[in-house]
Protein backbone atom coordinates (compact mmCIF):
# COMPACT_ATOMS: atom_id res chain seq x y z
CA UNK A 1 0.00 0.00 0.00
CA UNK A 2 1.37 3.42 -1.00
CA UNK A 3 2.20 6.01 1.63
CA UNK A 4 -0.27 8.88 2.08
CA UNK A 5 1.27 12.36 2.23
CA UNK A 6 -1.01 14.87 3.99
CA UNK A 7 -0.17 18.48 3.19
CA UNK A 8 -2.59 20.29 5.48
CA UNK A 9 -1.20 22.70 8.09
CA UNK A 10 0.09 20.66 11.01
CA UNK A 11 -2.61 21.84 13.42
CA UNK A 12 -5.32 20.55 11.06
CA UNK A 13 -3.76 17.34 9.83
CA UNK A 14 -4.41 15.14 12.87
CA UNK A 15 -8.00 14.10 12.21
CA UNK A 16 -7.35 13.15 8.60
CA UNK A 17 -4.14 11.35 9.55
CA UNK A 18 -5.97 9.32 12.19
CA UNK A 19 -8.79 8.46 9.78
CA UNK A 20 -6.34 7.30 7.12
CA UNK A 21 -4.35 5.23 9.60
CA UNK A 22 -7.55 3.62 10.84
CA UNK A 23 -8.04 2.33 7.28
CA UNK A 24 -4.54 0.84 7.25
CA UNK A 25 -2.61 3.57 5.45
CA UNK A 26 0.91 4.61 6.31
CA UNK A 27 0.83 8.41 6.61
CA UNK A 28 3.31 11.26 6.43
CA UNK A 29 2.32 14.83 7.34
CA UNK A 30 4.25 17.35 5.27
CA UNK A 31 2.58 20.75 5.79
CA UNK A 32 2.50 22.90 2.66
CA UNK A 33 1.00 25.92 4.42
CA UNK A 34 1.96 27.50 7.73
CA UNK A 35 -0.86 29.15 9.68
CA UNK A 36 -0.31 31.90 12.21
CA UNK A 37 -2.00 34.91 13.80
CA UNK A 38 -2.17 38.20 11.96
CA UNK A 39 0.50 40.77 12.74
CA UNK A 40 -2.11 43.33 13.80
CA UNK A 41 -5.22 41.92 15.51
CA UNK A 42 -6.83 45.29 16.24
CA UNK A 43 -9.14 45.36 13.16
CA UNK A 44 -10.36 41.84 14.00
CA UNK A 45 -10.93 42.62 17.68
CA UNK A 46 -12.74 45.84 16.78
CA UNK A 47 -15.07 44.05 14.37
CA UNK A 48 -15.80 41.25 16.86
CA UNK A 49 -16.54 43.81 19.53
CA UNK A 50 -19.26 45.33 17.34
CA UNK A 51 -21.07 42.23 16.08
CA UNK A 52 -24.43 43.86 16.77
CA UNK A 53 -24.05 46.02 13.66
CA UNK A 54 -23.78 43.07 11.24
CA UNK A 55 -26.59 41.15 9.53
CA UNK A 56 -24.40 38.10 8.84
CA UNK A 57 -20.88 36.87 9.57
CA UNK A 58 -19.13 34.72 6.97
CA UNK A 59 -16.12 32.56 7.83
CA UNK A 60 -14.05 31.36 4.88
CA UNK A 61 -12.33 28.43 6.64
CA UNK A 62 -11.82 26.56 9.92
CA UNK A 63 -8.67 28.64 10.45
CA UNK A 64 -10.70 31.83 10.23
CA UNK A 65 -13.08 30.44 12.84
CA UNK A 66 -10.39 29.26 15.24
CA UNK A 67 -8.43 32.50 15.26
CA UNK A 68 -11.49 34.74 15.38
CA UNK A 69 -13.22 32.92 18.24
CA UNK A 70 -9.97 33.00 20.22
CA UNK A 71 -10.28 36.79 20.23
CA UNK A 72 -13.83 36.85 21.58
CA UNK A 73 -14.56 37.51 25.22
CA UNK A 74 -18.30 36.85 25.04
CA UNK A 75 -20.63 34.14 23.66
CA UNK A 76 -21.73 34.35 20.06
CA UNK A 77 -24.97 36.41 19.81
CA UNK A 78 -28.00 34.13 19.51
CA UNK A 79 -29.65 36.19 16.78
CA UNK A 80 -26.63 36.66 14.51
CA UNK A 81 -26.51 34.10 11.67
CA UNK A 82 -23.24 32.67 10.42
CA UNK A 83 -22.25 31.33 7.01
CA UNK A 84 -19.48 28.92 6.07
CA UNK A 85 -18.32 27.33 2.83
CA UNK A 86 -18.12 23.68 3.83
CA UNK A 87 -18.55 20.92 6.40
CA UNK A 88 -15.09 21.44 7.89
CA UNK A 89 -15.99 24.95 8.95
CA UNK A 90 -19.44 23.89 10.07
CA UNK A 91 -17.85 21.24 12.29
CA UNK A 92 -15.34 23.76 13.64
CA UNK A 93 -18.21 25.99 14.75
CA UNK A 94 -19.99 23.03 16.32
CA UNK A 95 -16.89 22.15 18.34
CA UNK A 96 -17.09 25.65 19.80
CA UNK A 97 -20.76 25.21 20.69
CA UNK A 98 -22.11 27.19 17.74
CA UNK A 99 -24.61 24.93 15.99
CA UNK A 100 -28.33 24.62 15.22
CA UNK A 101 -30.92 24.87 16.57
CA UNK A 102 -29.67 27.65 18.84
CA UNK A 103 -27.65 29.25 16.07
CA UNK A 104 -28.38 29.64 12.38
CA UNK A 105 -25.45 28.27 10.37
CA UNK A 106 -25.72 28.58 6.59
CA UNK A 107 -23.67 26.04 4.63
CA UNK A 108 -23.86 24.71 1.06
CA UNK A 109 -25.51 21.33 0.80
CA UNK A 110 -27.37 21.56 4.10
CA UNK A 111 -30.70 20.75 2.43
CA UNK A 112 -29.63 17.17 1.73
CA UNK A 113 -26.87 14.76 0.82
CA UNK A 114 -26.17 16.20 -2.61
CA UNK A 115 -23.04 14.54 -3.93
CA UNK A 116 -22.70 17.28 -6.52
CA UNK A 117 -22.38 20.08 -3.96
CA UNK A 118 -19.30 22.22 -4.45
CA UNK A 119 -18.24 23.76 -1.18
CA UNK A 120 -17.02 27.13 -2.39
CA UNK A 121 -17.91 30.81 -2.65
CA UNK A 122 -20.32 30.28 -5.52
CA UNK A 123 -22.29 27.59 -3.68
CA UNK A 124 -22.46 29.65 -0.50
CA UNK A 125 -23.67 32.70 -2.42
CA UNK A 126 -26.48 30.60 -3.90
CA UNK A 127 -27.60 29.69 -0.36
CA UNK A 128 -27.86 33.29 0.87
CA UNK A 129 -31.19 35.08 1.13
CA UNK A 130 -30.14 38.44 -0.30
CA UNK A 131 -33.51 40.07 0.32
CA UNK A 132 -33.24 39.18 3.99
CA UNK A 133 -29.72 40.60 4.19
CA UNK A 134 -30.78 43.90 2.71
CA UNK A 135 -27.90 46.32 2.26
CA UNK A 136 -25.89 44.64 5.02
CA UNK A 137 -23.41 45.14 6.46
CA UNK A 138 -21.85 41.67 6.31
CA UNK A 139 -18.63 40.73 8.09
CA UNK A 140 -16.29 38.47 6.12
CA UNK A 141 -13.60 36.85 8.27
CA UNK A 142 -10.73 35.42 6.25
CA UNK A 143 -6.98 34.94 5.94
CA UNK A 144 -4.49 37.11 4.12
CA UNK A 145 -4.91 37.19 0.38
CA UNK A 146 -7.42 34.59 -0.76
CA UNK A 147 -10.08 34.66 -3.44
CA UNK A 148 -12.14 37.89 -3.53
CA UNK A 149 -15.08 36.49 -5.55
CA UNK A 150 -17.67 36.37 -2.75
CA UNK A 151 -17.05 39.88 -1.43
CA UNK A 152 -17.21 41.34 -4.93
CA UNK A 153 -20.37 39.41 -5.78
CA UNK A 154 -22.13 40.60 -2.63
CA UNK A 155 -21.04 44.19 -3.27
CA UNK A 156 -22.39 43.91 -6.81
CA UNK A 157 -25.77 43.19 -5.20
CA UNK A 158 -25.52 46.39 -3.16
CA UNK A 159 -24.51 44.67 0.08
CA UNK A 160 -21.88 46.33 2.22
CA UNK A 161 -19.06 43.91 3.05
CA UNK A 162 -16.40 44.46 5.68
CA UNK A 163 -13.49 42.07 5.30
CA UNK A 164 -11.14 41.40 8.18
CA UNK A 165 -8.20 39.01 8.49
CA UNK A 166 -8.04 36.64 11.46
CA UNK A 167 -4.99 34.62 10.41
CA UNK A 168 -2.20 34.56 7.86
CA UNK A 169 -0.88 31.85 5.57
CA UNK A 170 2.81 31.61 4.74
CA UNK A 171 5.19 29.22 3.00
CA UNK A 172 6.43 26.84 5.71
CA UNK A 173 10.06 26.07 6.45
CA UNK A 174 10.14 22.27 6.90
CA UNK A 175 12.57 20.77 9.39
CA UNK A 176 15.43 18.60 8.21
CA UNK A 177 13.70 15.41 9.34
CA UNK A 178 10.67 16.14 7.13
CA UNK A 179 12.83 17.07 4.16
CA UNK A 180 14.92 13.93 4.55
CA UNK A 181 11.84 11.71 4.68
CA UNK A 182 10.51 13.36 1.54
CA UNK A 183 13.93 13.04 -0.14
CA UNK A 184 13.93 9.29 0.47
CA UNK A 185 10.54 9.04 -1.25
CA UNK A 186 11.47 10.86 -4.45
CA UNK A 187 15.01 9.49 -4.65
CA UNK A 188 13.62 5.95 -4.47
CA UNK A 189 10.68 6.84 -6.73
CA UNK A 190 8.33 5.39 -4.11
CA UNK A 191 4.63 5.41 -4.92
CA UNK A 192 2.55 7.80 -2.84
CA UNK A 193 -0.88 9.34 -2.61
CA UNK A 194 -0.74 13.07 -1.93
CA UNK A 195 -3.66 14.89 -0.29
CA UNK A 196 -3.84 18.59 -1.15
CA UNK A 197 -6.79 20.66 0.04
CA UNK A 198 -6.08 24.09 -1.46
CA UNK A 199 -4.54 25.55 -4.60
CA UNK A 200 -2.17 27.60 -2.47
CA UNK A 201 -1.01 24.44 -0.72
CA UNK A 202 -0.41 22.81 -4.10
CA UNK A 203 1.69 25.73 -5.31
CA UNK A 204 3.69 25.73 -2.07
CA UNK A 205 4.26 21.98 -2.25
CA UNK A 206 5.69 22.25 -5.76
CA UNK A 207 7.87 25.18 -4.67
CA UNK A 208 9.20 23.28 -1.65
CA UNK A 209 10.07 20.14 -3.61
CA UNK A 210 11.62 22.03 -6.51
CA UNK A 211 13.70 24.06 -4.08
CA UNK A 212 14.92 20.96 -2.29
CA UNK A 213 15.28 18.36 -5.05
CA UNK A 214 14.92 20.22 -8.34
CA UNK A 215 13.14 18.71 -11.31
CA UNK A 216 13.74 15.15 -10.12
CA UNK A 217 11.63 15.81 -7.03
CA UNK A 218 9.02 17.87 -8.89
CA UNK A 219 8.72 15.25 -11.62
CA UNK A 220 8.20 12.51 -9.04
CA UNK A 221 5.51 14.60 -7.34
CA UNK A 222 3.59 15.25 -10.57
CA UNK A 223 3.44 11.48 -11.25
CA UNK A 224 1.88 10.57 -7.90
CA UNK A 225 -1.83 10.05 -7.24
CA UNK A 226 -3.12 13.45 -6.12
CA UNK A 227 -6.32 13.62 -4.02
CA UNK A 228 -8.10 16.99 -4.05
CA UNK A 229 -11.54 17.95 -2.70
CA UNK A 230 -12.49 20.61 -5.23
CA UNK A 231 -12.69 20.92 -8.98
CA UNK A 232 -10.75 24.19 -8.99
CA UNK A 233 -7.78 22.51 -7.29
CA UNK A 234 -8.00 19.63 -9.76
CA UNK A 235 -7.88 22.03 -12.70
CA UNK A 236 -4.95 23.85 -11.14
CA UNK A 237 -3.11 20.55 -10.67
CA UNK A 238 -3.73 19.43 -14.24
CA UNK A 239 -2.42 22.77 -15.46
CA UNK A 240 0.74 22.18 -13.43
CA UNK A 241 1.36 18.85 -15.14
CA UNK A 242 -0.07 16.39 -12.59
CA UNK A 243 -1.17 13.30 -14.46
CA UNK A 244 -3.19 11.34 -11.87
CA UNK A 245 -5.64 13.70 -10.17
CA UNK A 246 -8.55 12.25 -8.18
CA UNK A 247 -11.44 14.49 -7.16
CA UNK A 248 -12.99 13.60 -3.81
CA UNK A 249 -15.79 15.40 -2.04
CA UNK A 250 -15.00 17.71 0.87
CA UNK A 251 -14.63 16.19 4.32
CA UNK A 252 -12.16 13.72 5.81
CA UNK A 253 -14.36 10.67 5.30
CA UNK A 254 -14.69 11.40 1.59
CA UNK A 255 -10.97 11.98 1.22
CA UNK A 256 -10.20 8.67 2.92
CA UNK A 257 -12.68 6.88 0.64
CA UNK A 258 -10.86 8.37 -2.36
CA UNK A 259 -7.60 6.88 -1.07
CA UNK A 260 -8.98 3.35 -1.15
Amino acid sequence: MSIVIITRPSVQAGALENAARARGFDTFVFPAIAIGPVDDAEPLCTALGRLDRFRLVIFVSPNAIEHALACMNAPWPDNLPLAVMGPGSRDALARSGIAPPRYEVICPGHHGNDKQTRFDSESLFAELDLARLGPGPVLLIKGNGGRPWLARRLEAEGIEVQGVESYKRTLPVPGRALLEKMRVLYENQQAAQVVVTSSEGLANLVTLLEGEGGERAAGWLRAQRLIVPHQRIAENATGRGFTNVVLSRAGDSNIVRALE
